[in-house]
């Protein structure tokens, strides 16, 4: 959230203006007059008292302007300097120089500014989706029928997004045979001004505008036929083609109507086409057509929404033609979540993620992370390497459960629609499940725990052999827990209470703390010690992990123990310098462990930081696939083995996950991190703060570095490119490591705000990027 300047109850509007004589001269400029002085200065008063300062009666009665009502405010600044523009062309010279550069008018121009300041919309004033969509069916399909109107109009709706160009810089595009060409196969499409043409931001050398087709033919399937309904490449061709028969001039755009068919089109004729198709688009789908649509809207709308999937700032940056990103979130940036179709949501929650409780602030934030599910154009389409997911699921499955047939359900997930199996490189997608979605997003979380999904939902876990009934759905209730807050030097560490492993992540910083790390503890010698007294602490945070707990259901006396520091001193004093202990010495009770976890962190303009991990448990959870609503089910109820004797209706697992946010006031310094893992989240956050904080490594060197991990069996497993001179010693050391080809799941993802600098960072271990604006 962005403050703006305190505004006192006194602030006025432009037409409160109560000093005596002229508001634009005298000997002062006040923003608060005194009570009672309207009455003395009307309206007229005030324009004989223009006239009278040596202006004429036609400047005077468009000044008097601002202080007519219009839908109650006055008048915008920018309307007031386009009348002042237009008087300026035409009237003569006041006092040896134009009227707008006259110190009256611009002390006045400067007054309404401060009074009303312009303001831009924060969201789209229409829905790319729902003009998309449109553009895929009739009117403006297919698109050899289709009259010369809707092809001329689509083609430049087209262009104008996928480019990202003014309208002037389409104006001046050419069809001459050197200022447009056509890449073989219709792959891409080339197009440069006209010779001569100057932009709004001039470049060294003219940069072509490059089109790059959607889903040419063949088609493999009916989704990427429709997906080429919207290619500018085709429709482009197809407008070519077509305006050559009334062309009477080289410019790409030409009037397709009398009296000036065949004529170069003007800017506002291309402007007022643009427009024209997201309207007829609009009403094509039975939808009201938006007020106040401008052509120029589809660089915001375009560029935001490119940004939100993830194409890097400067790409973006590029293709419109800004210097820098600063340009666009100062005057373009929208939030493409939030779209003027869509209603309020509805109050509810979905546990653990949206709930209907802390501020309206917070429940916004929250409702706009899901709506992007209930867009035509988001159908959570996840461009994966389908053989090597097929590959991994099926390798899970056959690990844990060989004797078991894969049920025909999950075949669904590798097929397509004629039922064949996807190859390398195919798509996959989660339709049921964006379907599932859009409903929630639509009708609120009552559709999920009472509604008709309740009903599928329960029906395809009952078919597997569940036993979950409508009334365990309709009977659960998020829980909302202040974040616990611990020292670790000169850092507050902030997390989740349990059932979530933060607090033994805290312990095994705060132990590792006590032994005065910096960067030569990782060098020669002090590189075996510190990764000995590593593994040492994790051997008894194992121990430990049996005391984190559902606060509903058990003491959290343990828990808030072994977050004290006196509690890790006590520990610390166990560990021994030169050898390692048998299993009983750190109270450990083997347990399963996981690995099937996503993560996120965030750091807004704004200075709010989140942190937040999901998971499904194991990769592909249970392995129970829900075909009615296209949820993948969790196996969470694993994590209660080895680590409880007992389980309540109701209770919630122990987890690894460890969402946290570290902040120091004396280094102005903010981290938000977290990880995915499962079990080896707790290894992964633990070394990179160890390695960012400590050992003075970058945020990215620190999340690369390769970990090792003590499993529930204290057994070291070190990462591939682990150091090999100090495993040889750690393991004469007693600390011998598993003979498994273990697979690291672990990856951590963190932003760095250290004054004003910001660093974020994506695990490379599952090719993880981060974005930013």
């Amino acid at each position: 959230m962005v403050l703006g300047p305190d505004i006192s109850p006194r602030r006025l509007s432009m037409g409160d203006s109560r000093q005596e004589g002229s508001p634009l001269t005298g000997g002062g400029y006040h923003l608060a007059p005194p009570p009672g002085a309207m009455e003395a200065v009307g309206v007229a008063s005030e324009g004989a008292q223009l006239i009278a300062s040596g202006l004429s009666t036609e400047v005077v009665e468009t000044i008097l302007q601002s202080r007519a009502p219009r839908r109650g405010n006055w008048l915008a600044h920018s309307t007031l300097k386009v009348y002042v523009a237009a008087i300026s062309a035409y009237h003569a010279p006041l006092g040896g120089m134009s009227v707008g550069r006259n110190p009256l008018v611009t002390r006045f121009l400067r007054g309404a500014l401060r009074l009303r300041p312009p303001t831009r919309p924060h969201i789209p004033t229409w829905d790319l989706a729902v003009v998309l969509e449109a553009l895929c069916r009739p009117p403006f399909e297919p698109v050899e029928d289709i009259s010369d109107h809707l092809l001329t109009i689509k083609t430049a709706l087209l262009l104008a997004l996928s480019s990202l160009k003014r309208v002037g810089d389409l104006q001046a595009l050419s069809v001459a045979p050197s200022h447009l060409e056509f890449a073989p196969g219709m792959t891409k499409a080339f197009l440069y001004p006209r010779p001569g043409y100057v932009p709004k931001v001039p470049t060294s050398t003219p940069q072509p505008v490059v089109l790059q087709a959607f889903c040419p033919p063949p088609f493999r399937e009916p989704d990427q036929q429709k997906q080429n309904c919207v290619c500018p490449v085709r429709a482009l061709d197809a407008y070519v083609h077509r305006a050559a028969l009334w062309r009477k001039s080289e410019q790409l755009f030409v009037c397709y109507g009398p009296p000036k068919k065949g004529s170069p089109a003007s800017k506002q004729t291309i402007s007022r086409w643009i427009v024209d198709a997201i309207s007829t688009s609009y009403v094509s789908s039975d939808l009201p057509s938006p007020m106040g649509l401008r052509a120029h809207s589809t660089r915001a709308t375009a560029a935001s929404k490119a940004l939100m999937l993830g194409v890097p700032i400067q790409d973006i940056c590029n293709a419109a033609g800004w210097s820098t990103p600063l340009t666009f979130v100062r005057f373009y940036s929208l939030d493409t979540r939030r779209l003027p179709t869509q209603l309020e949501f509805p109050k509810g929650n979905v546990p653990g993620y949206v709930c209907n409780h802390g501020s309206p602030r917070e429940r916004d934030a929250a409702s706009r992370s899901i709506l992007l599910a209930s867009l035509p154009s988001a159908r959570f389409i996840l461009e994966a390497d389908a053989g090597r997911l097929r590959t991994c699921f099926y390798a899970s499955w056959s690990v844990t459960s060989p004797a078991r047939d894969v049920p025909l359900s999950h075949c669904q997930l590798f097929q397509n629609k004629q039922g064949e199996l996807l190859k390398e490189g195919d798509i996959v997608r989660f339709e049921k499940l964006a379907d599932t979605l859009e409903i929630i997003a639509q009708h609120g979380a009552d559709a999920l725990y009472t509604g008709d999904l309740a009903k599928d939902l329960v029906s395809d876990i009952q078919s597997a052999g569940g036993t979950i009934s409508l009334e365990d759905l309709r009977s659960f209730r998020a829980s909302e827990l202040g974040a616990w807050e611990v020292a670790l030097g000169e850092y507050d560490m902030y997390f989740p209470p349990p059932p979530a492993g933060g607090a033994t992540l805290s312990f095994i910083l705060n132990t590792m703390l006590g032994f005065n790390l910096n960067s030569a503890s990782l060098e020669g010698d002090e590189k075996v010690l510190t990764f000995h007294r590593y593994i040492e602490t994790c051997k008894f945070a194992n121990g430990l992990k049996k005391f984190i707990k559902d606060p509903n259901f058990a003491s959290q006396t343990e828990a808030v123990e072994i977050i004290q520091k006196h509690f890790a001193d006590k520990v610390r004093a166990k560990i021994s310098p030169d050898h390692t202990y048998d299993a009983s010495y750190y109270n450990v009770t083997p347990y399963l462990d996981s690995h099937g976890t996503t993560h996120v962190s965030v750091l807004a303009e704004d200075g709010m930081a989140v942190s937040v991990t999901s998971t499904i448990n194991y990769i592909f959870g249970s392995r129970i696939f829900s075909p009615k609503t296209g949820i993948l089910l969790n196996n969470e109820l694993v994590d209660f083995c080895g680590r409880t004797d007992q389980i309540h209706a109701g209770e919630q697992p122990p987890s690894s996950m460890s969402p946290m946010i570290l902040h120091s006031s004396s280094q102005k310094h903010t981290v938000v991190i977290g990880a995915s893992g499962g079990s080896m989240i707790t290894t992964g956050m633990a070394l990179t703060l160890m390695n960012f904080l400590w050992f003075g490594k970058t945020l990215k060197d620190s999340i690369d570095a390769p970990v090792v991990y003590v499993d529930s069996k204290n057994v070291p497993n070190f990462e591939p490119l682990f150091d090999k001179i100090v495993k040889e010693s750690l393991n004469k050391m007693g600390h011998r490591g598993s003979s498994n080809s273990t697979v690291f799941y672990n990856v951590v993802n963190a932003v760095s705000k250290e004054n004003s600098c910001i660093e974020a960072v994506s695990d490379s271990r599952k090719h993880g990027k981060a974005a930013g604006y």
